[in-house]
């Protein structure tokens, strides 16, 4: 393998054998995961998504414009290193393995580095070009399309717009709305927020900074626009800095721990999330006392 395809096999507990890489894998003992692609169909950009069956066939592709955001299915014909892929709509790509590696050799999803060829459409004939990006379980297309923009200076908003670490904000509004009850309660509403979001370390930071941040900005408009509780800007700081002490005080992460970022902000955003249900009443006890159990 050369370039981005280059990996290194190591051998796991079980004894097999896999192959550690961005773009390649070896584990001939289990199903092949999924592979995502971006490029263009002529000028427009698209991304597809790919799970081989075994080196050469698929069970299932499809693709999207990054434009549209809506999946468009295809049914798939291996000929060796060429895939004929149709559309409903009566569009064909009519593609080949493409590698980066100089030595000859088969060509397969294994050592693969994207997949190149024409999509026709009646008259129409445009080249394609697509590279393999990501190689994973659980693929989304929009994990491939750019990153969105907040939308700034109308409210609330989540910073980070990764399709894999957005909240579900519907659901959050709805516990910002609801009255304290319990700290459990508090805890479940946080949780079932971040439950569309990937489970990966990566998108659990995003995922905990963006609820955190957003209880953070419905903090800053309530202190702005109602001092009845006479909860101020000064006293809000204060009851932040007790209340992230409290939360590294009580996590079981290492300060170098991949999960400590994510614990502290997931621990903020619960706190946070109880100070508004409490009309910004601050209650004595913190709701983590102790390291959760993971």
């Amino acid at each position: 393998m050369s370039g981005a395809m280059k990996g290194f096999c190591r051998r796991a507990l079980a004894g097999l054998t896999l192959c550690v890489s961005h773009f390649a894998f070896c584990a001939v003992t289990r199903p092949f995961p999924m592979l995502g692609l971006s490029g263009t169909i002529g000028d427009l950009p698209v991304v597809m998504i790919v799970t081989p069956a075994d080196d050469t066939h698929l069970r299932d592709v499809h693709y999207s414009y990054v434009s549209q955001h809506r999946e468009i299915p295809l049914k798939a014909k291996a000929q060796g290193e060429t895939f004929i892929f149709v559309e409903p709509g009566g569009g064909v790509f009519d593609l080949r393995f493409v590698t980066s590696r100089p030595d000859p050799g088969p060509v397969n999803w294994r050592n693969a580095a994207g997949l190149q060829g024409t999509w026709t459409k009646g008259a129409r004939h445009l080249p394609v070009v697509l590279h393999i990006e990501i190689v994973r379980d659980g693929l989304r297309d929009c994990a491939l399309y750019p990153e969105a923009k907040p939308v700034m200076g109308v409210g609330p908003h989540f910073p980070s717009q990764g399709c894999e670490e957005l909240p579900d904000r519907r659901r959050l509004d709805a516990c910002i709305g609801q009255p304290y009850s319990s700290d459990s309660e508090v805890v479940a509403c946080v949780d079932g927020a971040m439950q569309p979001c990937r489970s990966d370390q990566k998108n659990a930071n995003g995922c905990t900074g963006n609820v955190a941040s957003y209880l953070e900005q419905v903090i800053d408009v309530r202190l702005s626009s109602d001092g009845r509780t006479g909860f101020d800007e000064r006293a809000y700081g204060l009851w932040r800095e007790r209340a992230v002490s409290s939360c590294k005080a009580t996590t079981d992460f290492g300060v170098d721990g991949t999960g400590y970022g994510a614990d502290i902000m997931r621990c903020m955003a619960t706190e946070e999330l109880r100070l508004l249900q409490n009309g910004l009443r601050p209650l004595p006890q913190p709701i983590r006392t102790h390291p959760p159990r993971h």
